[in-house]
């Protein structure tokens, strides 16, 4: 479930556990307002969204297949305005995928957060518990209010975006469950889990909690049970 604060637009995502044949796993609901029922969008050409997040200019991430996301959502123009229409393109090719005959080692976007200058996400083991990191990387370029969403159409124009996104990205910890990746409403202050210290091969203690406020470093939080 993604809450945009100012305008009171909620978006929820789900899975069918038994979808027919030639059914989409994933569904997404849309509320304009607390006063408007939700309606059902649109997803064409991907199976699922997941962690969905919206950016102040309306825009939503989401996590897709492990890779980071990018999108809007359209009112159908049908008349009655009872559908949505997802809008997205792949804003950043996060995920390992991979395929062979032992246990995948793959991971990609599990949860998001963001800040006023990064996108923070959990980047976890697809399909399985296991590895995985905490990472940033820059914010997509604001939408300026009365200009259309910018799908960066083209090759040329995708890759060129794709190289400067990924030469952003900051490894910052290691996680190997839940991180509880979250920010403040203010877009101030980020906050996740990371890993138990280890030494020689034996963790150490309970998994540690972080703090970054204005995108500087991770600085370790005091926990009280």
């Amino acid at each position: 479930v993604a809450c945009d604060f100012g305008t009171g637009r909620v978006l929820i995502t789900a899975a069918v556990e038994k979808p027919e044949p030639d059914e989409s796993v994933g569904r997404v609901l849309f509320k304009l307002n607390a006063e408007k029922p939700a309606m059902s969008v649109f997803v064409r050409r991907i199976d699922r969204i997941q962690c969905p997040v919206f950016l102040d200019d309306g825009t939503i991430l989401f996590g897709c297949e492990g890779d980071l996301w990018q999108g809007e959502i359209e009112l159908d123009d049908d008349g009655d305005k009872s559908r949505g229409i997802l809008n997205a393109y792949r804003y950043a090719p996060l995920a390992t995928r991979e395929t062979y005959g032992g246990t995948p080692m793959q991971t990609g976007v599990n949860n998001l957060a963001v800040s006023k200058g990064k996108v923070y996400a959990h980047i976890y083991r697809m399909g399985g518990s296991g590895w995985g990191e905490i990472i940033r990387l820059d914010r997509p370029k604001r939408v300026e209010k009365g200009k259309e969403f910018d799908m960066v159409l083209g090759l040329k124009k995708r890759l060129k975006l794709h190289q400067e996104v990924l030469r952003s990205v900051e490894i910052l910890e290691d996680n190997g469950g839940r991180s509880f990746l979250c920010n403040s409403p203010d877009e101030n202050l980020v906050q996740f889990t990371g890993g138990a210290a280890v030494e020689n091969g034996e963790r150490k203690g309970d998994r540690r909690h972080y703090l970054i406020t204005n995108d500087g470093k991770s600085k370790p939080l005091k926990a009280s049970r």
